[in-house]
């Protein structure tokens, strides 16, 4: 897993569920980061159940609940305008043995594994990247991967519009997300990175002044988000992600593809894919996949 190597609040120790484990911020009580590991071989999907509930291994007022995601915001009254996100997701835990599928994916509903997003964010290539990774960049004999994710905690991130429970939330406005593979020159790590803040700002969910709730303003950093025009997906370089998250990677005998240090936008195409007649439930590992990622180095 990551290591913190500087932090302006305080780490939890980590919380381990089955198939994934997180390091929670007790200060912001957002994640630090999310860990969880995914066996090709032996995924398989079922239905997603559940809603988001509180962890009791961590003690209330270090994690937000249905006290922020039912609050209402935005414009003229509306409910709010972003969604539970997972960090690890749903489907990328569902692997093991029969007994295993329903544990893991039920871990993955605790509010320690929710960020909020927006609900425009594109979530096609964003929630499809494990799943490529595995089919076009893995090690075909060797499925499994590794995957960071967590929202990029930034002491100028901008409020939410509402007071929760009288305190002022600052909301992460940018999301990262590194992945391990076995490629076929050995282990291999990319990152990948998007932001949802023009879309909050646009719909009045998030304020820069904190005047608006209270009597103090903090200045808008506009230096990392230029490099995010879109609400969508972009590859970056894992030392980039290493730079403003604060978290140091695993690197020892690691090979990172991309080394560039701007961004790349993803680009996700739906294509047109047969599946023969019998095949429709097919295995995760021969199933074909209806869409490309282009732009991408692995």
């Amino acid at each position: 897993m990551p290591t913190i190597s500087e932090a302006d609040h305080n780490p939890a120790r980590p919380l381990n569920y089955h198939h994934h484990s997180i390091v929670m911020n007790m200060d912001r009580k957002f994640a630090f980061f999310a860990a969880s590991n995914t066996d090709g071989n032996t995924w398989n999907p079922i239905d997603r159940k559940g809603g988001f509930k509180k962890d009791k291994k961590l003690k209330s007022r270090y994690q937000l609940g249905d006290e922020l995601y039912q609050s209402i915001t935005g414009s003229g009254g509306k409910g709010n305008d972003f969604d539970q996100g997972h960090l690890t997701s749903f489907q990328e835990v569902l692997w093991g043995e029969e007994t295993d599928l329903q544990r893991a994916g039920t871990d993955t509903f605790y509010y320690t594994n929710c960020v909020p997003q927006h609900g425009s964010l594109n979530r096609g290539a964003w929630r499809s990247l494990e799943q490529f990774l595995i089919k076009k960049g893995a090690d075909p004999n060797e499925l499994r991967i590794s995957v960071m994710t967590g929202p990029v905690l930034l002491r100028d991130d901008p409020y939410f519009i509402n007071v929760v429970n009288g305190e002022y939330i600052q909301l992460p406005c940018a999301f990262w997300k590194v992945i391990y593979y076995k490629g076929m020159q050995g282990l291999q790590a990319v990152g990948f990175m998007m932001s949802h803040r023009d879309l909050l700002l646009e719909d009045g969910t998030i304020t820069y002044k904190k005047s608006d709730v209270s009597d103090r303003s903090t200045e808008v950093p506009e230096d990392i988000f230029m490099m995010f025009p879109k609400a969508t997906t972009y590859q970056v370089s894992v030392s980039f992600i290493e730079s403003i998250t604060k978290l140091n990677f695993y690197s020892r005998g690691v090979q990172f593809p991309y080394q560039r240090k701007d961004t790349r936008e993803v680009i996700y195409k739906r294509i047109e894919v047969a599946v023969p007649r019998g095949l429709e439930d097919t295995s995760f590992v021969n199933a074909p996949i209806g869409y490309n990622l282009e732009n991408i180095s692995l």
